[in-house]
């Protein structure tokens, strides 16, 4: 018989789940958002008005904190992080009626165990979205519908900062040869060392999603 403990637990992991599917949804709305602002506009480009062209309420500017030390860097790195499930932003202002775009969201960044930055993972994962994103577009050209969620967990090494292990966990995508790709992606990045070594374990969600131009 469950304890009161355990049923707890199990009600705020129910509710975890639902959050993020509720971001997913939203985040895919914006995506399609700004596939319409970039369908905006003649031969020439010009500055969007968000406030004006976009058929979507127009996010207000966050103002990000700078990390207390600088954080390891490596090509690709090219975001801000955001604790939350984020839109990919990669979506060509021009491209051809009825092409799908593959979109990657990510979020529930969670730090399982040890001592690495929590801020400092949501970078690296924001960061490297667009590299991520390179495995499912190649699998998405052969299969116009394919779409999944993703739960990713990768180990780092508290001394090298290198990764130990990476792996997915599990996958609604059920496509073999993205999830390789996916790994081997993560299993090139690089963090700082952490005081004391040791291990951390993170976890985070990725998502798939093909965006009809």
């Amino acid at each position: 018989m469950p304890t009161p403990i355990g049923v707890y637990r199990l009600f705020l992991n129910r509710i975890e789940v639902m959050m993020t599917r509720l971001r997913v949804a939203v985040a895919i709305l914006l995506a399609v958002c700004l596939s319409a602002c970039g369908a905006l506009g003649g031969d020439e480009k010009r500055q969007i008005n968000c406030a004006e062209d976009c058929p979507c309420e127009c996010p207000e500017p966050t103002a990000v904190a700078a990390p207390a030390s600088a954080p390891v860097s490596e090509p690709g790195d090219q975001a801000q992080p955001k604790d939350e499930m984020v839109v990919d932003d990669g979506i060509p202002a021009k491209a051809e009626a009825g092409t799908p775009w593959p979109v990657v969201l990510h979020g529930n960044v969670r730090i399982i165990e040890g001592k690495l930055d929590k801020q400092e993972a949501l970078r690296k994962i924001a960061a490297q979205r667009i590299a991520l994103r390179e495995c499912y577009a190649t699998a998405l050209s052969a299969n116009k519908e394919l779409r999944g969620e993703l739960e990713i967990q990768f180990t780092v090494s508290g001394g090298t900062g290198k990764i130990i292990a990476a792996l997915v966990r599990d996958s609604t995508l059920k496509n073999k040869e993205v999830e390789s790709c996916i790994e081997g992606k993560i299993r090139g990045w690089t963090f700082t060392t952490t005081k004391g070594g040791g291990e951390s374990v993170v976890k985070f969600t990725l998502v798939l999603v093909p965006v009809v131009l």
